[in-house]
C-alpha cells in the first residue's frame, strides 16, 4: 500500500490530468471550471483558516460518490499545499518529509449500510489513509438510538480540538440551497464549521470527474443506484430501468481515463459493446447481489442518470412504527 504522500500526489496528478483535457465537450469544460473553483477555495480559503497538517480540521467520509470526488480533490490540494511549501524551503524536495501519515476523518451515521458499501469504505479508508473515527451503526449499535447532532457531539467530546469538518454536500441536496463554503452549524447542533467545497458541483460534474479518475468506486453504482443510504430505504433508481433506452454521456472520460490500463476489479463497459474501456468498480457483495436479483429487474449503471432532480428517486420512506 502506498503512503499518504504518494496517494496525495496521485490525486494531484489525476486532477491536473483532467484539467488538461483539450477540445472537450461541454460537460468536461463545465467540470474543469467547477473543479478549478473548488480547488482555489480549498487552497486559498480553507487551508488558510485551518492548516491541513494540523489537528483542527477533519474530513467527513461515507464512501458515496460525492464524498469520494471531494476526497480526491482534497488530497490533491494536500499535495499541492505541501509541494508549494517545499518549493519555498531552502532545502530540496528530497529532504522534505510529508508532515502527516493519515487524514483525520469521521464517519457518523445511523444507517444500516449495504455490505458492498461497508467493504468499499474499509478498502478506501486504507487506500486514502484515513484515520477514521467510525461512529456508524455498523460499528456501534448505540448510534442507531441517537440523532446526528448527538452523534457529532459525542465525536467532538472525544476530539475537542476539531474546529471544522469537510463535508461533500451539494446545493442540489435537500436543505442545501442556501449553504456557503464555510458555515457554522445550525442551532441545536454542536458548534463546528461545516466546510463545503463541492456546493456548486452538479451530478454531471461528479460522474465526469469520478469516471475519468480511474479510481475504484462503490460497486452499487454499477447496479443502478444513484443515491445510497440505509439498505432498508434505498433501491436502484427506477428511472434507470433497462426497459427504456438511456444515453451514455461520458465516453470521452472513459476512453481517456487516467491510467486506464492498470488492473481493475469488477468492470462495466460502455453501452456500445466496446469492452476496451471500463469503469472501475468495487466488488459487489453476495448478499447485495441476491437482493438485486429479488427485484426481477435490471438497471443501467448510476452514471447513466444526469438529471439531479431524479437523483434520489431510489430513496423510499421508511414506514412509521
Amino acid at each position: 500500500m502506498i503512503s499518504l504522500e504518494k496517494v496525495s500526489q496521485l490525486c494531484y496528478n489525476i486532477t491536473e490530468s483532467y484539467l488538461s483535457l483539450n477540445n472537450s465537450n461541454s460537460i468536461i469544460q463545465e467540470t474543469q471550471l467547477t473543479l478549478q473553483n473548488s480547488r482555489r477555495d480549498i487552497l486559498n480559503t480553507v487551508f488558510t483558516n485551518w492548516n491541513p497538517f494540523g489537528s483542527k480540521i477533519a474530513f467527513s467520509y461515507n464512501g458515496g460518490k460525492d464524498c469520494q470526488v471531494l476526497l480526491i480533490l482534497y488530497l490533491s490540494c494536500l499535495w499541492e499545499y505541501f509541494y508549494t511549501f517545499a518549493q519555498q524551503s531552502q532545502y530540496g524536495m528530497e529532504y522534505m518529509q510529508f508532515p502527516i501519515s493519515s487524514v483525520s476523518s469521521v464517519l457518523i451515521s445511523n444507517d444500516v449500510n449495504f455490505l458492498t458499501m461497508e467493504h468499499f469504505i474499509k478498502d478506501t479508508v486504507d487506500r486514502y489513509h484515513l484515520d477514521m473515527y467510525d461512529f456508524s451503526n455498523a460499528k456501534n449499535s448505540v448510534s442507531s438510538k441517537k440523532n446526528m447532532a448527538d452523534l457529532f457531539q459525542d465525536y467532538l467530546d472525544d476530539k475537542s480540538e476539531i474546529e471544522a469538518i469537510v463535508v461533500g454536500v451539494r446545493h442540489s441536496d435537500p436543505y442545501s440551497e442556501n449553504l456557503s463554503l464555510i458555515d457554522m452549524t445550525d442551532e441545536g447542533w454542536p458548534n463546528f464549521y461545516r466546510v463545503q467545497p463541492l456546493l456548486d458541483w452538479h451530478l454531471t460534474n461528479i460522474w465526469s470527474f469520478l469516471i475519468y479518475s480511474g479510481e475504484p468506486i462503490c460497486g452499487l453504482y454499477g447496479e443502478g443506484y444513484t443515491s445510497i443510504g440505509d439498505i432498508d430505504n434505498t433501491l436502484p433508481n427506477p428511472n434507470l430501468n433497462t426497459n427504456e433506452k438511456h444515453q451514455f454521456y461520458f465516453s470521452e472520460e472513459l476512453k481517456s481515463a487516467f491510467n486506464r490500463n492498470r488492473n481493475q476489479s469488477t468492470e462495466i463497459g460502455i453501452d456500445n459493446g466496446d469492452q476496451d474501456f471500463k469503469v472501475n468498480l468495487s466488488n459487489l457483495d453476495k448478499s447485495d447481489r441476491q437482493l438485486l436479483h429479488s427485484y426481477n429487474a435490471t438497471y443501467y449503471p448510476g452514471w447513466y442518470l444526469i438529471d439531479e432532480k431524479l437523483e434520489r428517486a431510489g430513496r423510499i420512506k421508511k414506514p412509521k412504527n
